[in-house]
């Protein structure tokens, strides 16, 4: 049996959502990556050995669920490098940069953070990230294996300042067995026929939306405009803009980014409001269509209690054009931290493709 490569795990996200495409059907965001306002939960860090050789490496990142896992690698890791203890901790999302600017400044960083979205530029962009390049070249460590792509996010200016553990990307899901009891075409057939766009979508969340009370039934999830992941896609591709190519002046009340607002807000009447929200969530069955990170998607694969499907966006009715927002999750090595070397080689373990498949 050939073996797996780091790019084949990291595109696995995306090769779970085309199986389902092909399929249309499979038993099963919105798990949120840790509850806001929680304390940092992890491991803690074992005393040194009585001679002082223990090394603990510290790793810091916010997302809950990959807590256990990580640990899990951890022990591993430590079995194979005795004198290396590696301590997993995690923060909620909005307090990570406060604490990670506070353990710079108190001259005790972390060994690896994750970087995503502002963790990863305000860490960068103020020259705290370790260029990754010599130990690259001293471990001929092949990195052709990544994605083009998921390496220039995780490069600041030219320099390689982090590695990928993951490629994703914002896919719209529906619930196959509403559609099914409602006798109307799924998302696939009309993506398949070329007819799944703003309209197609809006018509058929107004047809999904019945019922009251704990009956009550939505045809979509709320398409939040101020939610860039999911929504700023339907601007480009009806040809508009958020700046000016100079970025001199906002475009975003220009009549082709006026018209991805409009769609959002015709969805409105047949999405959940902020007092459905315990009701209405996408695994409860009652929310016909919605988007979703594919990654955080996988964690509620085989636990929803009915059959789903996944598609791209919505296209526009007025270019016939759609596109995807894609991002990729890395970690990197925080200037000043106390065990580089050592941090370097947990992170070249968390890459390689069985841990990848054990986390993910």
């Amino acid at each position: 049996m050939s073996r797996l490569t780091r790019r084949e795990i990291l595109r696995s996200g995306g090769l779970l959502a085309i199986t389902v495409l092909a399929a249309a059907c499979s038993p099963k965001r919105a798990a949120t990556p840790t509850a806001a306002g929680s304390d940092t939960v992890g491991t803690s860090a074992p005393p040194a050995s009585a001679s002082g050789e223990t090394k603990v490496v510290h790793l810091w990142h916010w997302d809950n669920y990959i807590l256990e896992p990580y640990e899990y690698e951890a022990k591993l890791f430590h079995e194979q490098h005795p004198d290396v203890t590696i301590s997993v901790e995690m923060t909620p999302y909005d307090q990570y940069s406060q604490k990670m600017g506070a353990a710079v400044a108190g001259g005790t960083p972390p060994d690896l953070s994750g970087l995503y979205g502002e963790h990863f530029t305000n860490l960068a962009g103020k020259g705290q990230l370790i260029d990754l390049k010599p130990f690259v070249d001293n471990d001929k460590y092949d990195l052709s294996d990544f994605h083009g792509r998921n390496l220039k996010q995780n490069s600041w200016k030219g320099v390689l300042v982090g590695l990928p553990y993951c490629s994703d990307a914002i896919w719209w899901y529906y619930n196959i067995d509403l559609f099914e009891k409602e006798g109307l075409q799924t998302p696939w057939d009309l993506w398949k026929a070329g007819k799944w766009n703003w309209d197609t979508y809006t018509e058929l969340a107004s047809k999904l939306t019945k019922g009251s009370g704990t009956d009550k039934q939505w045809g979509s999830s709320i398409i939040n405009a101020g939610d860039d992941a999911p929504f700023y896609p339907f601007i480009w591709e009806n040809g508009g803009d958020l700046f000016d190519a100079n970025y001199t002046r906002v475009t975003i009340t220009e009549p082709e980014a006026m018209q991805a607002f409009q769609f959002a807000y015709n969805v409105r009447p047949y999405a959940p409001g902020p007092e459905d929200v315990q009701m209405a969530t996408e695994e409860s069955g009652k929310v016909a269509m919605w988007s979703q990170w594919e990654e955080l998607h996988t964690l509620y694969v085989g636990k929803m209690s009915f059959k789903w499907g996944v598609v791209p966006p919505a296209a526009s009715p007025n270019t016939g054009k759609l596109i995807f927002w894609g991002s990729t999750g890395g970690f990197g090595l925080v200037k000043n931290c106390k065990y580089p070397d050592e941090a370097w080689m947990f992170l070249k373990h968390l890459l390689e493709p069985d841990p990848l498949i054990r986390v993910f």
